[in-house]
């Protein structure tokens, strides 16, 4: 599996295609939709993908809202919201398709990277990216009973830790977080 996850997720974020006149080229987005259904394929990909989606986006972060604003008709400003965007899109895609035993060690790994982006975030587009990526990551933890009784689960574990830490938020600072935490605990 290893051999063959180097040999296709090398090429993502897609940066490459032809054009739509070029019938006998793929487009971007046809190659971008033929990477991501390899490495959706397998739920062995889950320790490769998550990973790879979350340094993607912790790596893209680092921009304050000035730089943001300052340079957002740089080339280099579109191509990073792009690739974010890519990035939450493709994470949602994982977290839509992969099975609980293979998502479950990545919840809380996503959530600490998106939690930041939702509470702090400038750019509307990523903030709703994240909470869609948040709801999903709800959604497919909760596909499977669990116990109710026991906080081993992974969907009991992700939910006392989001809670307990949107708790802290609205002691913390309530005017400040109260929208952004509403909006991460109605997913």
């Amino acid at each position: 599996f290893q051999a063959l996850w180097g040999s296709f997720s090398r090429y993502w974020p897609v940066t490459v295609g032809g054009s739509r006149e070029q019938v006998s080229k793929p487009t971007s987005e046809e190659l971008r939709d033929l990477l991501l259904q390899c490495i959706l394929s397998n739920d062995s990909y889950a320790k490769n993908a998550i990973p790879m989606c979350l340094e993607k986006l912790d790596t893209t972060q680092d921009l304050s809202a000035t730089t943001k604003v300052r340079t957002q008709l740089n080339l280099s400003w579109i191509l990073l919201t792009l690739s974010k965007n890519e990035v939450l899109a493709t994470l949602t895609a994982c977290v839509e398709s992969y099975s609980n035993p293979a998502l479950a060690p990545w919840s809380t790994k996503i959530w600490d990277s998106l939690k930041y982006e939702v509470w702090n975030g400038d750019v509307d587009d990523f903030i709703r990216s994240s909470l869609k990526v948040l709801h999903a990551l709800s959604s497919s933890l909760s596909r499977k009973s669990y116990d109710w009784s026991s906080l081993d689960s992974p969907l009991a574990l992700y939910i006392v830790q989001t809670a307990k830490e949107c708790k802290e938020r609205l002691q913390d600072s309530k005017k400040q977080f109260t929208r952004r935490t509403g909006e991460i605990l109605s997913v």
